[in-house]
C-alpha cells in the first residue's frame, strides 16, 4: 500500500525522533555540564516536521543506501538544522521568542547558553560522523567537506548575513540559495555519496536539484510569513501571486528535468517537489 506524503513524513519523524532520543540519553550519561546538554536536547527534540529528513530518505532509497546509514545521516541533518535555528532565533539575528511551539532556546536558557548550544550542536555533528560505524570511512572525508562547505561562511552563514542586510532585497534567489538551499544541496549530495558514489557530474546536478527544492521551500516560507503578518515584513519581498506562480513553475520544470534524466523519474521525489510547492498543503509544516 502506498502511503501519503503526510504518512511518510510522520514515519520519518518517528524514526528520527527515536534516534535523537537515544542520542540524548547517551549525552546525558556522560557530560561535564548537564546545563548545556539540557539545552542541546531541548533544541533538537522534538524535531520539526522532518521535511529535510524525508527528502534524505527518498534520495537515499533511490541510490539504495543502507537504512542504518540513512538514519544516521538524517540525524546529522536535523542537528545541523537545529543549530541554525538556535542561532537564527537569537536577539542579534531574527530575535524570535518561539520555535516549534515552545520558547526558543535563548528565551528558555538565556542568550549566552543559546550561543554555546548552537556551537555545541554543530561540533556534535562532526563527532557523530567520525564515530559512525555504519557510514563508510571512505565516504566520511567528502561528507565532512560538504557539511563544512554548506554550513560555513560562504553558504549558510553568508545567507544569514545577507538576510540581515536590508539593502539586499533584490537578491531573493541568492539569499534563498545560501540560507536555505544549502542544506537541501547537502542532502541530495550526501544521499549519493552514502551509496559510495562521487561522480562530479552527478554531484553537480544533485546540487542544482537541492538548490531548486530549497528555493521552492523558501518561497513557501516567505509567502506564509506574508500571509500570517498581512505584510511583506522581511527582505524576501514576494510581491504578487503572478510572480510567485511563474517562479514556481520554472523551478518545478527544472526539477522535473533533473529527476527524469538522473533519478529514474522517481515518482515519490516528483510528489515531494509538488507537495513543497503547494502553499496550502504545507500550512501545518511551517516553523521548523
Amino acid at each position: 500500500m502506498n502511503l501519503s506524503f503526510e504518512e511518510n513524513l510522520a514515519n520519518s519523524c518517528n524514526i528520527v525522533n527515536k534516534k535523537l532520543e537515544d542520542l540524548s540519553n547517551k549525552l546525558l550519561k556522560k557530560c561535564n555540564s548537564k546545563h548545556i546538554v539540557d539545552a542541546m536536547i531541548y533544541s533538537i527534540l522534538p524535531t520539526g516536521k522532518c521535511i529535510r529528513s524525508y527528502l534524505l530518505f527518498i534520495m537515499s532509497d533511490i541510490f539504495k543506501v543502507q537504512k542504518e546509514a540513512q538514519v544516521e545521516m538524517a540525524i546529522l541533518i536535523e542537528i545541523i538544522h537545529s543549530y541554525s535555528l538556535v542561532h537564527d532565533d537569537l536577539p542579534a539575528l531574527d530575535n524570535d521568542d518561539y520555535r516549534r511551539n515552545k520558547l526558543s532556546c535563548h528565551k528558555k536558557f538565556g542568550e549566552s547558553t543559546a550561543i554555546l548550544t548552537g556551537d555545541a550542536l554543530i561540533f556534535l555533528v562532526f563527532q557523530l560522523l567520525s564515530e559512525s560505524t555504519v557510514i563508510s570511512n571512505d565516504n566520511k572525508p567528502l561528507l565532512t567537506y560538504y557539511i563544512s562547505e554548506y554550513c560555513g561562511y560562504n553558504n549558510m552563514i553568508a545567507g544569514q548575513v545577507m538576510d540581515l542586510d536590508n539593502t539586499t532585497e533584490n537578491n531573493y534567489n541568492k539569499i534563498a540559495e545560501l540560507k536555505t538551499s544549502c542544506l537541501f544541496k547537502l542532502i541530495c549530495k550526501a544521499s549519493y555519496i552514502l551509496a559510495n558514489n562521487n561522480e562530479s557530474d552527478i554531484l553537480n546536478h544533485l546540487e542544482e536539484l537541492g538548490r531548486i527544492i530549497g528555493t521552492l521551500f523558501q518561497i513557501k516560507d516567505d509567502y506564509l510569513d506574508k500571509e500570517d503578518h498581512n505584510e511583506s515584513y522581511n527582505i524576501y519581498k514576494i510581491k504578487d501571486q503572478e510572480n510567485i506562480n511563474e517562479n514556481i513553475k520554472n523551478l518545478q520544470h527544472d526539477a522535473y528535468n533533473i529527476i527524469k534524466k538522473y533519478l529514474n523519474n522517481n515518482q515519490t521525489l516528483i510528489d515531494y517537489v509538488n507537495k513543497i510547492s503547494n502553499f496550502t498543503s504545507l500550512l501545518d509544516y511551517d516553523n521548523g
